[in-house]
């Protein structure tokens, strides 16, 4: 009786891991997509584009791999929108926590993932 139960709960776990932790990291930051998009940075991120070349050199490397990440999303299909873009974004999000969470799970338990 013990090892069928202890059987299901190593199941259970796998599939934790494997398969409901790794949707739940691509899909959560994709919940709130349709509650409009904040406009709120886009004049800091315009000024940037403009007046980068009289920032100096410490600031020019601050924002620089922003800057062309930010670029290259807008050549994407969607990138000339602003919901385009709070998608793109998400997904970003997305792609950057599964690959913490996969690389990371070797080292911790997965459930630390959502702390």
């Amino acid at each position: 009786m013990r090892s069928s139960k202890s059987t299901q709960l190593n199941i259970a776990g796998s599939f934790c891991r494997n398969v409901l932790f790794p949707v739940l990291l691509l899909l959560w930051p994709l919940v709130n997509i349709r509650q409009g998009v904040s406009i709120m940075d886009t004049t800091y991120s315009l000024a940037n584009y403009r007046y980068l070349d009289g920032s100096g050199t410490t600031w020019f490397f601050a924002t620089f791999l922003a800057n062309k990440l930010g670029t290259f999303l807008m050549k994407l299909p969607l990138g000339q929108t602003m919901p385009g873009m709070n998608l793109m974004c998400s997904l970003l999000i997305s792609a950057t926590a599964l690959i913490s969470y996969f690389a990371l799970r070797r080292w911790m338990p997965a459930w630390t993932a959502f702390l």
